[in-house]
């Protein structure tokens, strides 16, 4: 909702109702939205190809040439649009848009263009077809070259060049932004001020001041975070006052699991046990890759803990994913013949229900407590809980457990993560807690199986889908975007691939849509109308990137894996390969390039997380800043894109952060008092608080 005290954006010039409900679509309704909204990717425009040498089919380039006849439109089912010519330097061009046919009376004979678009092919006479070019006068083609150019997301009805003028605009109204760092810390860690980084964002002079820009909003989200962390988690040790002397139940479930225990997930547990029987209440971070068995560690640690006699919590960052824990806690509590209870706390527990289940959690002496934190950190009918375990996720932090303290209890808290990061950064951003990582699988996870396609296989690949879902197996599609609003005919988009596989695949094929524009409860549900199979086909954007967890569902192709980082393509991956039958996963390369790109060699050639993270890291060079989290992403956590290439910002955001809460009349001095404002807020974060 817009901010009372912040103007509008029907203040601004050319944005009337209509317009601004196109960026209402995109959570954008007051200035200080506009300017938070980063772009997603950056183009450097190159110099037109001079000769047939420099032409590369798959990748855009652009070509000057002299308009000396009309383009053509064939009319159809999809109007198509044809302008041939021969540019400056001799080459041969054949130029297609499709649905644009106003382009022939644009397009006048006499004048000079520079195009710019894919290049599809060179046929054996010397002709180049490009596809969808777009279209400058020679003096703007010449500005667009000297500066890198933003992309936004954008919605059906609104173009990249409307959201830039708008947040030009924006910039023009707000005037100059109060920095909330003093100048010195700016000129000890060399960064930009807030205005000028924020500016530069969107309208960067160079790739030297776009990644200067970068550093900045992102030394702004460690150091908001870090300074959060240090203030909210007592440095104060706890003594350890749990009594674990039972552990009959615990240790028959080890010895009667179906498949032995990794190696690592014996360190892990070991560690955990270890722990408990320390001095003091600690906080621990298990790291490991997907599918590395840490919810079973989870239980372990619960059981223990429920065997002598307290109480233990499980944080799911959704509903959705409260209620399979539910389920998985179940069934194991049945298998090893366990005389516990497991109770589930959510927003779908109500009335009657929730009574029932607040008087369990009450009159029991051990039982497990599932739900989302939200609901458990509230809540007042808490007693001898002896361990509160939460996923990354939802909280990158240990919040839940200072509620809990703050109601006078003590738990030892365990946080689990499947982000690979370096040690050094963990020991940073989990301060003061141990630290384990588990590094290889559970026997009965049977590798995924890759394949790295072209769009000449997706035919193929629709009918290993289809052969699957009448094996009884339900596949994922991932697209890029929700609607592909420049109808490029290379990127696949939410929207429409619904009536692609319909098409494909026949009518009777179930099919269901998710996306981030969806509300929460949208999300859930049709998250749990697939688990339970309700559906054949999963067709979604990232959102579903940490998300349920489905046995059944074995094939996930991912659309225009090009797109993709590495990591995140690898996390994506993930949703599959979670029971025991075997899966599968096709990446999709729409480049159009003979060869395809190092990360998508990576990404297919192996399944370990954390080489995958570090060929990450190599890959993208220890300065590159690949993009920023938008505004919209109410999330607290870091992606390791944000992480990796990162360590030394991280550590100075560290050392800073020390040296502000040392700062000997705290935050509430005049050199931090704006900061000390900021930190009282509700929310921090990346362009918050302008």
């Amino acid at each position: 909702m817009t901010d009372e005290n912040v103007s509008s954006i029907r203040t601004l010039k050319g944005i009337g109702e209509k317009t601004e409900a196109l960026f209402n679509k995109l959570n954008i309704y007051n200035l200080d939205d506009l300017i938070a909204y980063a772009p997603r990717a950056y183009y450097l425009y190159k110099k037109p190809v001079s000769s047939y040498e420099e032409i590369e089919t798959g990748i855009k380039q652009a070509f000057f040439m002299c308009v000396d006849q009309r383009a053509t439109v064939k009319k159809g089912r999809v109007n198509v649009t044809i302008l041939k010519g021969i540019d400056r330097n001799g080459i041969k061009l054949e130029m297609v848009w499709f649905n644009m046919p106003y382009l022939r009376s644009t397009l006048m004979t006499g004048e000079s263009y520079v195009f710019y678009g894919l290049v599809k092919e060179i046929s054996r006479d010397g002709k180049v077809s490009l596809e969808q070019p777009l279209t400058f006068s020679p003096e703007k083609y010449d500005e667009m070259m000297r500066f890198p150019q933003g992309v936004y997301p954008l919605t059906k009805g609104l173009t990249n060049n409307a959201v830039k003028k708008a947040v030009m605009a924006a910039f023009e109204a707000k005037g100059e932004m109060k920095d909330f760092l003093p100048d010195e810390l700016l000129l000890k860690r060399a960064l930009p001020p807030l205005s000028k980084a924020l500016f530069d964002i969107h309208f960067p002079d160079d790739m030297e001041k776009l990644k200067a820009a970068k550093e900045r909003l992102y030394y702004n989200d460690f150091l908001f975070f870090l300074l959060k962390e240090k203030m909210d988690v007592s440095g104060e040790r706890v003594k350890n006052t749990f009594h674990l002397e039972k552990r009959e139940e615990f240790d028959r479930v080890v010895h009667s699991l179906p498949y032995p225990l990794t190696e690592g997930q014996k360190k892990a547990i070991s560690d955990i046990t270890s722990d408990f029987n320390g001095p003091v209440v600690t906080e621990r971070l298990i790291q490991g890759d997907v599918g590395s068995g840490k919810t079973l560690v989870a239980f372990l640690s619960m059981l223990l803990m429920v065997e002598n006699g307290y109480k233990a919590l499980l944080m799911a960052p959704t509903e959705v994913l409260s209620k399979q824990h539910l389920i998985t806690f179940k069934k194991y509590i049945e298998d090893f013949s366990l005389p516990y209870d497991v109770v589930l706390l959510n927003s779908d527990v109500k009335g009657a229900k929730r009574k029932e289940a607040l008087e369990k959690i009450k009159k029991s002496s051990g039982i497990f407590i599932i739900g989302t934190s939200a609901l458990i950190t509230k809540a007042r009918e808490y007693e001898n809980v002896g361990i509160v375990i939460t996923d990354e996720q939802h909280r990158f932090g240990v919040k839940q457990r200072k509620a809990l303290m703050d109601k006078g209890l003590h738990p030892f808290s365990i946080l689990l993560s499947a982000t690979p990061i370096p040690r050094t950064l963990a020991l940073i951003l989990y301060e003061g807690m141990n630290i384990t990582v588990i590094e290889d699988k559970p026997k009965n996870r049977l590798p995924i199986k890759n394949a790295l396609v072209n769009p000449q296989k997706r035919k193929a690949s629709y009918s290993f889908m289809e052969k699957e879902i009448k094996a009884g197996h339900q596949c994922y599609v991932i697209c890029p975007f929700v609607e592909n609003n420049d109808e490029k005919p290379d990127v696949c988009d939410v929207m429409t691939y619904k009536d692609k596989l319909k098409k494909a695949l026949g009518k009777d094929i179930k099919v269901l849509i998710l996306h981030g524009r969806m509300s929460d409860e949208e999300k859930d549900g049709i998250m749990q109308d697939f688990y339970e199979r309700k559906a054949d086909i999963l067709v979604s954007t990232t959102v579903i990137e940490v998300g349920i967890d489905v046995p059944n569902a074995t094939v996930i192709m991912i659309e225009n894996a090009e797109r993709f980082g590495l990591s995140q393509l690898h996390q994506l991956r993930g949703r599959v390969g979670r029971g025991e039958s075997q899966s599968y996963c096709i990446f999709m390369d729409c480049s159009g390039k003979k060869e395809p790109d190092k990360k998508l060699s990576v990404i297919s050639s192996s399944n370990d997380g954390f080489y995958i993270a570090n060929e990450d890291l190599k890959e993208r060079g220890p300065g590159d800043l690949n993009g920023i989290r938008q505004s919209g992403d109410k999330g607290s956590g870091f992606s390791y894109e944000d992480l990796s290439g990162n360590e030394m910002l991280i550590k100075a955001a560290a050392e800073d952060a020390d040296f502000i809460l040392k700062d000997s009349s705290g935050l509430l001095s005049d050199k931090y008092s704006e900061l000390s404002n900021l930190l009282s807020e509700k929310e921090t974060g990346l362009y918050k608080n302008l």
